[in-house]
């Protein structure tokens, strides 16, 4: 029996509605894991604009910070950490704010749902995109933030690290914040309202990290922080996105 023609093939994991006209191949039931990552990765390398503007909204928020306090004579490194990540904080809410209600319109979520293995591992591989996507353009950003302020190579390694550890945990907590908006309809400003309290501890240990002389005990905050949210992430985001379907 032939397929019905008036259903419409959902596109592929990931994909916007800008490239949503293109056809989109069935998920493998054999390494959906890394088949998702790479597609998710693939479909940000078409999109560039997304990543520089996350990196310009960082380096602008950070900016506008070290302008603010140059003339209060505070300490340095202190402040290029309370910059870095009151300004990475906000460039994952800037980032995240439309990816699944774009996977959402375009039915990518739909085959999320009945991807082989059930939903979480699907999850999960969309959530290690989402990281990669959302951390490595402020990674990158970090040294000019390093400059702004006028940071030794030691403190600019520490401010680094501490992102490196702690953006994981903060890209989770914004992607479940947002399949909650998207489930309850809410609208996008709902998003900071949930993950700016929820991500407070990681803004604490963060800057604390980047401090000079803060020891190893920050770090590994942060660091037990992500791996938390990476073991649970998978499950609470699944979970927040079948509430869609109630």
């Amino acid at each position: 029996m032939e397929p019905d023609g008036s259903a419409a093939a959902a596109p592929a994991l990931g994909v916007s509605p800008r490239l949503a006209g293109q056809e989109a191949p069935e998920l493998p039931s054999r390494g959906l894991g890394a088949s998702l990552v790479l597609r998710n990765l693939r479909v940000a390398w078409r999109r560039p604009a997304d990543a520089v503007t996350s990196a310009a909204f960082y380096l602008l928020v950070a900016g506008l910070l070290a302008l603010a306090t140059a003339p209060l004579d505070l300490p340095s490194a202190s402040m290029a950490g309370v910059a870095a990540w009151i300004g990475a904080l906000l460039a994952v809410l800037l980032t995240q704010q439309q990816g699944l209600r774009e996977d959402a319109e375009c039915g990518a979520l739909d085959q999320l749902r009945l991807a082989p293995g059930g939903p979480v591992p699907a999850v999960a591989a969309l959530l290690v995109a989402q990281v990669i996507v959302t951390s490595l353009p402020l990674l990158l950003a970090t040294p000019a933030v390093a400059l702004f302020f006028g940071l030794s190579t030691e403190a600019a390694v520490a401010l680094g690290v501490s992102l490196l550890l702690g953006l994981p945990a903060v890209a989770v907590l914004a992607s479940f914040a947002s399949a909650l908006t998207l489930a309850s309809r809410a609208t996008p400003a709902v998003l900071g309202l949930l993950v700016l309290p929820l991500a407070t501890p990681l803004l604490l240990f963060g800057v604390r990290a980047a401090a000079p002389g803060s020891g190893p005990g920050p770090l590994m905050l942060l660091a037990a922080c992500s791996l938390a949210a990476g073991a649970l992430g998978p499950f609470a985001v699944a979970a927040a996105l079948s509430l869609e379907d109630e």
